[in-house]
């Protein structure tokens, strides 16, 4: 039964989706509603539904006690049964793709507005049943962030706007195609959030500065905060999950693009013929190149498929060799791949392949991880013997120092101190 704290201050949290969807968009609020209690603030999160709702005991021992889920494209008093799975979301087709492309003809800043646009009754009634001190809405999707100005209109708390990904400066979310007559449109809505909001938070570090300098008159609101770890995985607290056969096990954690797949399946046979066999294990959803990949490789491939968070970070650090490896798209992108917080803080020698100009700011500097472009199969595979044979102890402890600040309950601390000077009226600390 979920205590009621009345020493706990509560942000509402708008969200696209939470715990426990296993998607990686899910993390950021899941982490930061568990540490938050420990600095004065519980979390309510007024998320959409998308086929999985938890169950009391899972947002305890996932999260926190205090912590509260509420669908908001589900009537207040039809919420879907705890425990319930459905099914992970549809993966977009090139199909659904075009009609998006179509439908931001209509809405701005994204197909997403019409939804959340739809839910502002909810919304409202769920904001006078919790009285949050503040409002939190976070991207994304662009339609719940785009919610800010209307959120200062519509109630009275404070409203902070949180940034997971870039947005106007990334393509992946400006319209494209035929919408790009709307692309002025877009962006006063990222000039409203940005300049609306009582605080906005930025994850992506080029993004933040970016901001700064597009909205001076409104920089003085805007904090950074990034993705982080948990403490646990830096502390060495996650029980591995070794290979089952006690083969060295080469590991890729997220998204997976086919031929990238394919070029790192063809990296360990050609490891494997002049080192010795390893297992390389693929988790999250199964690349299209998955048949030719065990045809390739046999039992040496084991593909998992979507995996909880917890699991997953068991992988992390049960592994011999991580590889993060984009493809051509997700290459041009400028957000930052949230994994390597995980992979860094494993211990565990890491491989970069193709990474985003934000991956490269943030791995220059860090030790245990190797960064190759378009690298050949003889060149992956050479990368992966110097990353087997040249690790020790002494540089798994390196690599976790090197992020030991970057933990979840670090950024709840900072979080906390700027909610807390919102709320009583103080100029926000940096």
């Amino acid at each position: 039964m979920k205590p009621n704290d009345d020493s706990l201050r509560t942000l509402a949290v708008i969200t696209t989706t939470c715990f426990p969807d296993p998607r990686v968009r899910a993390i950021r609020w899941t982490q930061l509603a568990r540490v938050l209690p420990s600095f004065g603030w519980r979390v309510v999160l007024l998320s959409r539904y998308y086929g999985s709702a938890a169950s009391r005991d899972e947002i305890d021992e996932t999260m926190h006690p205090s912590v509260e889920i509420e669908y908001v494209d589900r009537p207040a008093d039809a919420q879907p049964e705890p425990g319930r799975r459905e099914g992970p979301p549809s993966k977009v087709t090139p199909v659904r793709r075009l009609l998006s492309n179509f439908a931001t003809l209509w809405y701005t800043p994204d197909p997403s507005a019409r939804a959340w646009n739809r839910m502002k009754p909810r919304i409202l009634e769920a904001i006078a049943h919790h009285r949050p001190d503040a409002v939190l809405a976070g991207f994304p999707s662009g339609g719940n962030v785009a919610l800010v100005p209307w959120l200062r209109r519509a109630q009275s708390a404070p409203v902070i706007a949180d940034f997971e990904d870039p947005f106007g400066i990334d393509y992946r979310f400006r319209p494209r195609g035929i919408a790009r007559v709307r692309e002025r449109a877009f962006l006063a809505v990222e000039r409203a959030v940005h300049e609306h909001a009582s605080l906005v938070l930025h994850a992506i570090p080029i993004y933040h500065r970016w901001a700064r300098l597009e909205f001076p008159s409104a920089r003085e609101h805007f904090r950074q905060l990034m993705m982080s770890v948990p403490e646990t995985m830096v502390e060495g607290r996650v029980e591995p999950i070794p290979d089952p056969e006690g083969l060295p096990a080469v590991r890729v954690v997220g998204s997976m693009g086919g031929p990238e797949m394919l070029l790192l399946a063809k990296a360990v046979a050609h490891f494997s013929e002049r080192a010795g066999p390893v297992r390389l294990d693929l988790v999250g959803t199964a690349p299209e190149t998955s048949d030719e990949i065990r045809a390739l490789l046999g039992d040496r491939v084991r593909i998992h498929g979507r995996v909880q968070h917890r699991e997953a970070l068991g992988l992390i650090a049960g592994a011999s060799l991580l590889v993060n490896i984009l493809n051509e798209h997700r290459r041009q992108m400028l957000g930052l791949s949230s994994k390597l917080f995980e992979f860094v803080a494993s211990g565990n020698p890491v491989i970069e392949v193709n990474p985003t100009r934000s991956d490269r700011f943030f791995v220059q500097q860090l030790p245990g991880v190797r960064t190759l472009i378009e690298p050949t199969v003889e060149q992956l595979s050479a990368a992966m013997s110097a990353a087997l044979s040249e690790h020790d102890q002494r540089l798994s402890d390196t690599m976790r120092e090197a992020v030991r600040g970057e933990t979840w309950p670090e950024r709840g601390r900072q979080l906390a101190g700027w909610l807390d000077d919102l709320v009583e009226g103080r100029t926000v600390r940096p």
